[in-house]
C-alpha cells in the first residue's frame, strides 16, 4: 500500500504547487518538497510516496550509495520514465543541493496524477 503523506491531517489531498516545486522556468525540472535530508532519499516522505507509486506502477527506481574514509556519505535514486525521470542526491555531505527532482514536463504530470494532487 502507497503511504500517502501527501494527504492533510483533515483528509483533504494536498496541492500540487505544496509537493512539487517548479526551479526555474526555463528549466523543466521540479523539486520534490521536503526533500533535503541527511539520510537517505526515502527519509523524505514525499520522496517516499513517489518512490512507492512509481514502483507500483513498473518503473524501475536504481538505488545506491557512496560512501568515504571521512565518514561522509551521500545517496542516490535514479528512475527514467516519459519524457524524463527522477533523481535524488542526499547524504551527510555539506556542499551542493540535496534533494530530489522529477524532470520533464509529462514526467511531473503523471506523478502528480499516481499520487492523486490537486
Amino acid at each position: 500500500m502507497i503511504q500517502r503523506p501527501l494527504v492533510t491531517p483533515t483528509g483533504r489531498r494536498r496541492s500540487f504547487r505544496a509537493v512539487l516545486k517548479h526551479e526555474q522556468p526555463s528549466v523543466e525540472r521540479w523539486r520534490i518538497a521536503g526533500s533535503g535530508v541527511m539520510g537517505e532519499p526515502t527519509d523524505a516522505p514525499n520522496t517516499k510516496a513517489v518512490v512507492e507509486a512509481l514502483r507500483a506502477n513498473g518503473v524501475e527506481v536504481r538505488f545506491y550509495s557512496l560512501g568515504s574514509p571521512a565518514g561522509v556519505d551521500s545517496h542516490h535514486l535514479e528512475a527514467r520514465f516519459l519524457d524524463g525521470g527522477l533523481h535524488a542526491k542526499t547524504g551527510s555531505y555539506f556542499y551542493g543541493k540535496k534533494g530530489a527532482w522529477i524532470d520533464g514536463p509529462e514526467a511531473v504530470k503523471w506523478v502528480g496524477q499516481l499520487l492523486d494532487l490537486g
